[in-house]
């Protein structure tokens, strides 16, 4: 009977551990993408070193459902236009399942252009003026598209101690490989200028020792609120304006 009784309290702490702990795969649909905010926001991006800030970049991001020779994707874009620096994105990915499908980045280096497989990402050559068109960076599995985090994290399974692991990589990054990342979730309340006081989950994470940072969301309708990052002595913040 005391074997027993042992038993079933291993398979018990296994089964919850199983339930903290969430592999996400690209392909596998997101339980919560009927959640996902289809609206067009403002937030500021800045940073703060030695109490010092920077002056804010102003940021437009928009997602919106869009139909492409009959088939159905989700479009997500990023713009900015402020004196000291101007650009953009586009992101195709697929409904439900955020699978990448194409980029295109436009800032400083020019136009960039690119398109995502299972086994690759590349420089997409029908777009003019590309000047991406030689890249290759090989996979071992799919990813998704770093450069639409905020939005993608807004979907995660969010509990209060769960810890989901996912395949991320920024197509044209010099500095990082493809690789999964580790993410943990808790919650907090918070005062939020223009609503108040909110109760929010927070993701944290510290992409693989380099970064440490956090992301708010409102529990009530899943909108991003802010992300706090520190990076070498230096504050990052994004925060939204509502």
């Amino acid at each position: 009977m005391k074997y027993l009784s042992l038993i079933l309290i291993v398979a018990f702490a296994t089964s919850s551990f199983a339930q903290k702990v969430d592999s996400i795969r690209v392909g596998e649909p997101f339980k919560a993408f009927d959640q996902l905010n289809f609206e067009t926001y403002e937030f500021e991006v800045f940073t703060v070193r030695n109490g010092k800030k920077s002056v804010p970049i102003r940021m437009k991001s928009s997602t919106k459902a869009i139909e492409i020779d009959g088939q159905e994707y989700v479009n997500i874009s990023h713009e900015w236009n402020n004196p000291q620096m101007s650009g953009s994105f586009s992101a195709l990915v697929e409904p439900h399942t955020l699978k990448p499908v194409s980029q295109i980045r436009h800032s400083k280096k020019g136009k960039e252009a690119y398109r995502f497989y299972d086994d690759k990402i590349v420089g997409l050559d029908s777009a003019i003026d590309n000047v991406a068109t030689d890249y290759i960076q090989a996979l071992s599995e799919p990813v998704f598209n770093f450069e639409i985090d905020l939005e993608t994290y807004s979907i995660l399974p969010f509990e209060e101690g769960k810890t989901i692991y996912m395949p991320f990589h920024h197509a044209g990054s010099q500095y990082t490989e493809p690789g999964w990342y580790k993410y943990t979730v808790s919650s907090e309340q918070i005062n939020v200028d223009g609503l108040g006081e909110v109760a929010t989950w927070v993701l944290h994470t510290d992409y693989k020792r380099t970064q440490p940072t956090k992301f708010w969301y409102t529990k009530k309708d899943r909108k991003f609120i802010k992300m706090e990052a520190e990076y070498k002595g230096m504050k990052i913040y994004k925060v939204r304006r509502f």
